[in-house]
């Protein structure tokens, strides 16, 4: 094996190792009342943010309050 399969393998086994770290890194506790984004304020503002729009219109962004 010359040295550029041996970096070719070291890179390899280096992006696996990052990939697999992130996949067995465990999370942190969720917030008490927030949802999966982890945002402080998830649970206490119930309102929803739709935008709608078509090809070649201008994008709408209708704010409903819950």
């Amino acid at each position: 094996m010359d040295w550029q399969a041996a970096v070719t393998w070291a890179i390899i086994a280096t992006t696996a190792g990052l990939f697999l770290r992130k996949l067995v890194k465990r999370r942190g506790a969720l917030p008490t009342g927030g949802g999966g984004c982890g945002c402080a304020g998830g649970a206490g503002n119930k309102s929803s943010i739709v935008v709608c729009g078509k090809k070649g219109e201008r994008p709408r962004v209708i704010v409903k309050a819950k």
